[in-house]
């Protein structure tokens, strides 16, 4: 038996108050939303019905999240499955992978012993299907603050006839 332990970073291992700032172009309207709360507004499908209507703003996750605060629970679970030496992988829908890497690093992560993935889209269903591909787990689990990736991965395990199992995290976790 492999197992599969995914985990995402903003707002599961790490909880900061950073925002996304959704600019509707046509009018003077912003909407400031956390990565769970993007994630939910992004599945109602406005965005993907309409492109050319928005941008967007995520400059604060492009600095180091000093201000943050460590997920303790989901922390212990990650280190738990790199010590028992079961596959753990960092699946992100940040750009780049590097400030979540040093962060992990700063709170004692051994990340040479992951897998690092980042989306850079709030479709993570490529990233998922690529890790399943890979190391072929026979069952997985997932620490992630957003059921819409809950839902993805369980689609893709699905296909793949893998066992999954979730655990979503919320803000007063």
């Amino acid at each position: 038996m492999t197992k599969l332990s995914i985990f995402d970073f903003d707002e599961t291992l790490c909880h900061t108050d950073y925002l996304i700032e959704v600019k509707y172009k046509f009018e003077d309207l912003s909407l400031f939303l956390n990565p769970t709360d993007y994630s939910k507004w992004h599945a109602l499908g406005f965005y993907k019905a309409n492109p050319s209507n928005f941008s967007f703003d995520f400059s604060e996750f492009e600095i180091y999240p000093k201000e943050s605060r460590p997920n303790k629970l989901v922390m212990q679970a990650l280190k738990r499955a790199i010590e028992e030496k079961q596959h753990a992988a960092l699946v992100t829908g940040r750009t780049e992978l590097e400030i979540a890497k040093l962060w992990l690093q700063n709170h004692g992560i051994d990340v040479s012993k992951m897998i690092l993935m980042c989306s850079g889209q709030p479709d993570k269903s490529f990233c998922y299907e690529s890790l399943i591909a890979t190391l072929e787990p026979t069952e997985i689990v997932i620490y992630e603050d957003s059921p819409l990736h809950i839902q993805q991965l369980k689609k893709v395990c699905q296909r793949y006839s893998v066992a999954m199992d979730s655990v979503l995290i919320s803000s007063e976790d």
